[in-house]
């Protein structure tokens, strides 16, 4: 697949994907909202943490160190 062939297809998924989304606009609860998508409550574990760190980037891997060192 080369550049070309990529982008094309890039450009289909995207405009299908457009499309899907603009006949979807009924929420869970069956109000007409488009704004939101409403999920049932759940239970989820309460984490502590010391430190977190979010990016796998070069900023992340640094401020992964420094915490650690400190």
């Amino acid at each position: 697949m080369d550049r070309r062939e990529f982008s094309r297809h890039s450009l289909i998924l995207g405009a299908g994907l457009l499309a899907g989304s603009q006949t979807i606009t009924m929420g869970s609860s069956g109000n007409e909202n488009p704004d939101y998508y409403e999920e049932p409550a759940k239970k989820l574990p309460v984490r502590r943490f010391d430190v977190v760190v979010a990016g796998g980037g070069t900023a992340g891997v640094m401020a992964a160190i420094a915490a650690a060192r400190q």
